[in-house]
């Protein structure tokens, strides 16, 4: 039941995060007539949602451990979202053409709508 929940907060996340990050990448690109700049804002926001989901059903897996597994655990999700994220913007800066400051505004506004939702979820 618990896991279920957890579950699907998750996706509700994950799903309004993609939601609010493909209204703004639309009006960028109605605005400004530059798919180059939508494009940039949307990778962005996907490096900060993509890894996010993968830790938090790392995170979500919930079975009667010890507290000490649950802590192990929160932080190896915490690592590895660090990391996927920061190989994600490695890999997209050296092979994806992108107008940087676009693709960083993506990543800080899916991160900010990430931590109100949370924030109203729980």
């Amino acid at each position: 039941m618990l896991e279920e929940s957890w579950n699907k907060r998750i996706l509700i996340l994950f799903f309004s995060q993609l939601l609010f990050l493909l209204i703004l990448a639309s009006f960028f690109y109605l605005f400004e007539k530059n798919e180059k700049i939508a494009f940039s804002f949307f990778l962005g926001g996907m490096v900060s949602c993509g890894p996010s989901l993968f830790a938090n059903f790392i995170m979500g897996k919930v079975n009667s451990e010890v507290v000490q597994n649950i802590i192990k655990k929160a932080y190896l999700s915490s690592l590895y979202k660090t990391i996927i994220t920061i190989l994600l913007f490695i890999y997209i800066y050296k092979k994806i053409a992108i107008v940087f400051v676009f693709f960083l505004l993506g990543f800080f506004v899916v991160y900010l709508v990430q931590y109100v939702m949370s924030y109203f979820l729980n």
